[in-house]
């Protein structure tokens, strides 16, 4: 009997550890986060000139944080009739706040989107979300340093995707100085947006930013991981997915 209940707490414990969010990386600046329920959160999809394989895909929330740039936008490749969430109202301002969508909370923090080529990109916003009692933030392309009410209004976060391929956005360095600023440093920070044979355009690569980096680098070898609350890390590391294939 005795025996009988201790198999049955070991397979409860995996069940437990097992029970989280999972991170997928579908190459560019676009992730989905999946909920235990099985609702899914994208963020930043890509179009077909973009040749990563991992769009088209199903999703039940799209979220884009720029759609004044083609490559954050392309929502028309996300199936499945999804709830999508605009960052940029019609005037090209960020409204900021939050709202629970299909039993998601969604915050929208609004920041720049910075120059290119001294001409200004507009607005960007940064997307806070919590699935599954971790908290992510996607910076979106985030081009110039946040005002001390923007970082509070992000707020302490377990997960951050960045863009870390600079050119449209800060530079590595600028980034690694953006999430020092958070109100507590997060546990994971997710680097996207860099340079590959699928982007036609000029970003940086990885190894920029990881050459940069003040974390200790952990290279998973997977495009997905899946979280959950108690088995984050204690300090900042750098996450580094593959791309889905």
């Amino acid at each position: 009997m005795r025996k009988a209940i201790l198999f049955l707490m070991c397979v409860l414990a995996v069940g437990a550890a097992a029970f989280g969010a999972k991170v997928t990386f579908l190459g560019h600046a676009c992730v989905t986060v999946t909920a235990a329920n099985g609702t899914v959160v994208l963020v930043d999809p890509y179009p077909a000139s973009i040749t990563f394989p991992g769009l088209p895909t199903e999703a039940d929330i799209v979220l884009v944080t720029h759609q004044q740039h083609f490559d954050h936008n392309a929502v028309d490749r996300v199936t499945g009739d999804p709830t999508i969430v605009w960052g940029l109202e019609p005037d090209g301002s960020v409204a900021a706040g939050e709202e629970l969508v299909q039993g998601i909370p969604i915050r929208k923090v609004p920041s720049d989107h910075g120059p290119y080529s001294g001409q200004p990109q507009g607005m960007n916003a940064i997307f806070v979300f919590t699935v599954d009692g971790i908290r992510f933030a996607h910076l979106g392309g985030v081009g110039a340093a946040l005002k001390p009410e923007e970082l509070a209004a992000i707020g302490q976060v377990d997960v951050v995707f960045m863009t870390a391929g600079g050119t449209y956005s800060l530079t590595p360095k600028k980034m690694i100085e953006l999430i020092k600023g958070l109100p507590k440093p997060p546990a994971i920070v997710v680097p996207v947006h860099t340079r590959a044979p699928e982007v036609y355009f000029a970003l940086l690569p990885l190894a920029s930013f990881l050459s940069a980096s003040p974390w200790p680098v952990k290279k998973l070898g997977a495009y997905e991981v899946e979280l959950s609350p108690g088995a984050l890390p204690k300090a900042t590391e750098v996450w580094v997915l593959e791309v889905k294939r």
